[in-house]
């Protein structure tokens, strides 16, 4: 992905991420890796990442930097929250932009059962709303962003360690919130 973003928009990454993505207010906390050290404070299982994880980077400075456009974008619960409510409002790429991502013809199935397309799984609450977003993982971080557009709701949920348990507490806040369904 990356490349591609690279070659169409004739700009390096990090630049087409910041100016098309990353331009609203509030969304100063996201670092784009390499480019940009993540602002502390950093949540860090020191425990489990190599010696050169204390390099200001998450995990550390050479996976953000060989992730890149797959996983080297770092932010806080909060930001990445908002980041979610606008772009899936509309207010990043345009709701024909948002259409195309939630309704993707070629999306697939993914192991949690969720349909991927375009960079967004179509997910579903225990409420049975239709939701969207994106659960990912890299070593020693899982993350789970969960938007419910009929609710106007938007969850992040970070998680340090392997565990996979993002999603689930990201669908108990969910809970908490919307106690009704």
């Amino acid at each position: 992905m990356q490349l591609l973003v690279e070659e169409v928009t004739g700009s390096s990454f990090a630049a087409a991420v910041r100016r098309d993505l990353l331009a609203s207010p509030g969304l100063h906390r996201v670092a784009v890796q390499d480019v940009d050290a993540p602002a502390p404070p950093l949540a860090a299982p020191a425990s489990r990442l190599p010696l050169g994880s204390r390099d200001g980077y998450l995990p550390y400075r050479s996976l953000g930097a060989f992730a890149g456009g797959a996983g080297g974008v770092a932010a806080d619960a909060p930001t990445l929250a908002l980041w979610g409510y606008e772009l899936y409002g509309g207010r990043l790429l345009g709701m024909p932009a948002v259409t195309e991502m939630t309704n993707a013809p070629d999306a697939a199935l993914s192991s949690s059962g969720a349909s991927h397309g375009l960079g967004t799984m179509g997910l579903t609450t225990a409420f049975g709303l239709p939701a969207v977003g994106h659960l990912g993982e890299i070593t020693g971080y899982s993350a789970a962003l969960v938007v419910v557009p009929e609710r106007r709701l938007s969850v992040a949920v970070l998680v340090v360690g392997d565990d996979k348990h993002a999603q689930g507490f990201a669908e108990a806040v969910i809970r908490a919130v919307l106690p009704d369904g």
